[in-house]
């Protein structure tokens, strides 16, 4: 049973089927799968975000550290808020259309929403404490 390739397919000398399968990237297979389409997303930058999209943004954020500080009840730091910043950006993916670059000010952006989202949540369990 030999192989050859043709161009973007392989060519298989198998005992059934059509013996073609054309070669695809696992990315892009991976994300047609998973979005359902093979159109490319605009990359923006953090700081190429409207004030609409920063605001969305902001309450992705939120919503993702209240979700694991309520897991966890830990300070995400290095590999976990790497993780937090990847599961902010699949969202953003998906409910915004577009994907977000992870770079040097969107990684401080989410550094400061994680200080800013815990510390509201512990003043809030302090004045429930309180009472």
């Amino acid at each position: 049973m030999g192989e050859m390739k043709k161009s973007n397919k392989k060519i298989l000398d198998l005992p059934f089927g059509d013996n073609e399968f054309e070669i695809v990237d696992a990315d892009e297979y991976i994300a047609s799968v998973l979005y359902g389409n093979n159109e490319e997303r605009e990359n923006k930058t953090f700081r190429k975000l409207s004030r609409e999209q920063k605001m969305v943004l902001k309450a992705i954020v939120q919503d993702e550290v209240t979700f694991y500080w309520q897991a966890y009840r830990q300070i995400p730091v290095n590999d976990k808020l790497k993780q937090l910043r990847s599961s902010v950006s699949t969202v953003v993916y998906e409910q915004l259309d577009f994907a977000i670059k992870d770079d040097t000010m969107f990684k401080a952006y989410i550094q400061e929403q994680v200080i800013a989202v815990i510390n509201k949540i512990l003043r809030q369990e302090k004045e429930q404490n309180d009472k």
